[in-house]
């Protein structure tokens, strides 16, 4: 008798340990795909910057710039010899 009410324990186990190794193919897919997901993060973050860093550079390159002439000290010495005094 004591073989049979070891049998349906052992069958228990068994269930048991099945289920366990379900979760845990379950649970390594998890963790696999957690592992990913900052890579990919990291990625998309980096790829962002240089975008950024793009359109800063083509902003700058296409800019207005608005320039003021130089002009020879010699000039503007003729200019304010030149200009009426008050």
């Amino acid at each position: 008798m004591r073989s049979r009410s070891s049998k349906p324990q052992y069958v228990n186990n068994k269930e048991a340990l099945g289920q366990a190794r379900k979760q845990s193919i379950q649970m390594e897919k998890e963790l696999s795909a957690a592992r990913k997901q900052p890579d990919e993060e990291e990625e998309e973050l980096q790829e962002l910057y240089d975008l950024q860093d793009n359109l800063e550079q083509y902003s700058k390159k296409n800019s207005l710039e608005f320039r003021v002439p130089k002009v020879p000290s010699l000039q503007l010495k003729r200019l304010s010899l030149k200009s009426p005094t008050l």
